[in-house]
């Protein structure tokens, strides 16, 4: 039997509300979307752009980026009126800066890529209208690119 080395994490099992899932499988995952919601204290808007950005691979496909898209829209509007501020980021800068460390982590444990990752992130450390016109492009961008994202990861059927 190996022993664990005193800096290796003990996994913790999966209870209560994240060890149940109601339909599908496209959240299985140790690190659950709603978990990074709380942890982060993103809002509606940005919760469920992320929430379209993390899974559209593995639930909805361009129809969850076209969604997420309409969400990070509507963000841009309430932005525009003045009313809105990113709730993830009120807090100390050593606060905002462990929100962005756990939206890198879930990042990686859900092997999200490099242009996912980008819009998680942007959404938790948005600052300016400029910023979310940004997570914008970024998401036109992959709605552009899926028919090649698409092909280019097909898998051959027999």
């Amino acid at each position: 039997m190996r022993k664990k080395k005193a800096n290796e994490a003990k996994e913790a099992p999966v209870s209560g509300a994240n060890a149940e899932q109601i339909g599908g499988s496209h959240y299985k995952s140790k690190f659950e979307h709603w978990d990074l919601v709380e942890e982060t204290g993103m809002g509606y808007l940005e919760a469920n752009c992320s929430r379209y950005v993390v899974r559209w691979r593995a639930k909805d496909g361009l129809e969850g980026l076209k969604k997420a898209h309409h969400y990070a829209r509507k963000l841009l509007e309430v932005v525009a009126t003045g009313k809105r501020v990113n709730k993830a980021m009120i807090g100390t800068r050593k606060d905002n800066d462990g929100k962005l460390l756990r939206g890198a982590e879930f990042c990686q444990i859900n092997s999200l890529t490099k242009t996912e990752t980008d819009v998680v992130l942007r959404l938790i450390n948005w600052q300016t209208s400029d910023h979310i016109q940004e997570i914008m492009a970024l998401i036109t961008g992959m709605i552009d690119g899926y028919d090649g994202y698409m092909q280019h990861n097909k898998v051959a059927q027999f």
